[in-house]
């Protein structure tokens, strides 16, 4: 699976003792956290490797927490909008493969990382007179 620079913190250092999963990270020792393994806590989101539309997420972790939450998370869900209503707008027959409930995509995060799997999730039923779905975007 690739990664990013950015899915690393930097190097912070632990100011007391404490157990984390089966592992003690003591106080001094230095730790590097990988914010890709946010929204992984299966206490949290239960099967956390699936997408599931119908989990309650609002918990997540997308755009940090607490001081360090994103500033532009705002924007970001505004351009979002922007994207989804414009995709759906000029592709309307733009549909899941599955029905939306109890839809549970494994392994969620492939599509991310290799587009080409993303035809398996999506399907379109007409695109106007063009043969192909990116002739429409």
């Amino acid at each position: 699976m690739a990664s990013s620079i950015t899915d690393l913190s930097g190097l912070r250092v632990a100011l007391a003792d404490i157990e984390v999963g089966d592992m003690v990270v003591k106080k001094g020792d230095a730790v590097v956290v990988s914010t890709a393994a946010a929204n992984w806590d299966d206490s949290v989101f239960p099967q956390p490797e699936n997408l599931d539309f119908d989990r309650d997420a609002r918990h997540h972790l997308a755009f940090g927490h607490g001081i360090h939450r994103c500033i532009a998370q705002n924007l970001a869900r505004v351009e979002l909008e922007i994207v989804f209503n414009t995709m759906f707008a000029r592709v309307p027959g733009l549909r899941l493969a599955a029905p939306r409930r109890g839809t549970v995509l494994q392994g969620w995060r492939a599509p991310l990382r290799y587009p080409h799997i993303a035809r398996h999730l999506v399907r379109v039923r007409k695109c106007g007179h063009r043969p192909d779905i990116s002739q429409c975007l």
